[in-house]
């Protein structure tokens, strides 16, 4: 029902109840009708919150204004006092259960709202932890502003410092003029299927996501929680991905190649900003990482020494000898190309 029918009905309840009580008299009962109208009104979402108070003022006001007046006029209408008493139990009986009707479907709809509300939170918390790391989306939902300079204290924000990171950057080699020869779907389309599988190995390893950009991919571990083994997982994680581009090579329309750089050290992780946050990485240690990757060779995984250190007892490295890297000078670096032994402890 429309709203103008929605009006003339609850007009037409007023006037026939106005017009009962004047030719029946009070014994009528039909003056409690008064009583649903409002609750009636409050059903209408669309009606503002004032139509329902304005509403409940009129109908108690006329309320009040019959009862006076069937105090000073007699009815119009004699009716027999068995009949004005059944008439008058039906009409309050009616009116009970109108109301009772009404509270219960009333109590129905908050709790179908509040269980849509609950759907809805969990959507969103969905969509937050993959957004934001779990433990770093509880923290930003403790204290929502977010710092901008990531040298104050942990308890001023969402940054602190970590002693033992390693961090890994991976680099789709040419994806660059492939793309020019792929169109806008297909190029997410692979984009999707690659970084979709890099994304499993991240939770197979118990890593940290930090971001895409265009066809790199940056991940991290030891971040937000401290990770004793985070470099040789990092490294089994780079390996599979590497295993994973060779069998690509086989079985795509569209190979692929993958330029692999990992480092390990201390670095600063937080939020910076107030809006779209992002959880980030930043070091000297963190751009070594990303140097490692833009220095390497296409197909192998290329390390610092810092994680050469931490690994080489359970990896097999080739040493590739001084790479001159920009920005930071000549530095010693390795190839990764398999495991020495299998691992027996959790790499998480």
């Amino acid at each position: 029902m429309d709203t103008p029918g929605k009006v003339l009905l609850i007009a037409e309840i007023i006037v026939y109840s106005t017009l009962s009580v004047v030719i029946l008299g009070w014994g009528s009962g039909i003056q409690y009708v008064l009583f649903v109208l409002p609750i009636g009104v409050v059903f209408q979402t669309r009606w503002s919150r004032w139509v329902a108070v304005g509403s409940a003022i009129f109908c108690m006001l006329l309320f009040t204004i019959l009862y006076y007046y069937t105090e000073l006029r007699p009815p119009l209408y004699a009716v027999p006092l068995v009949q004005l008493a059944v008439l008058n139990v039906i009409t309050i009986a009616i009116t009970i259960g109108s109301i009772g009707a009404a509270t219960y479907y009333l109590l129905y709809e908050a709790e179908q709202a509040e269980m849509q509300l609950e759907i809805e939170y969990q959507k969103s918390e969905v969509l937050l932890n993959n957004v934001l790391p779990e433990l770093i989306a509880a923290r930003l939902k403790n204290n929502w502003a977010a710092i901008a300079d990531p040298s104050q204290t942990q308890q001023e924000g969402i940054a602190e410092s970590f002693s033992d990171v390693t961090v890994l950057f991976a680099d789709l080699v040419g994806f660059t003029p492939l793309s020019e020869q792929l169109t806008p779907q297909e190029t997410v389309v692979l984009l999707n299927e690659v970084f979709t599988h890099f994304d499993s190995l991240v939770e197979k390893y118990g890593a940290e996501k930090i971001r895409t950009i265009g066809d790199g991919y940056m991940v991290a571990a030891g971040v937000p929680l401290p990770q004793n083994n985070h470099a040789q997982a990092l490294l089994h994680m780079a390996l599979d991905m590497q295993q994973y581009m060779k069998r690509r090579e086989f079985t795509a329309k569209v190979p692929l190649q993958l330029r692999i750089g990992i480092n390990s050290g201390p670095a600063v992780a937080g939020i910076v900003g107030t809006t779209k946050f992002h959880y980030d990485l930043w070091g000297d240690m963190v751009n070594t990482a990303s140097r490692m990757e833009s220095h390497g060779v296409p197909g192998k995984i290329q390390i610092a020494r810092p994680t050469y250190q931490l690994i080489k007892e359970e990896f097999q490295c080739e040493p590739r000898g001084t790479v001159a890297i920009k920005g930071k000078g000549n530095m010693d670096a390795w190839f990764v190309t398999g495991v020495v032994k299998v691992p027996t402890g959790d790499l998480t």
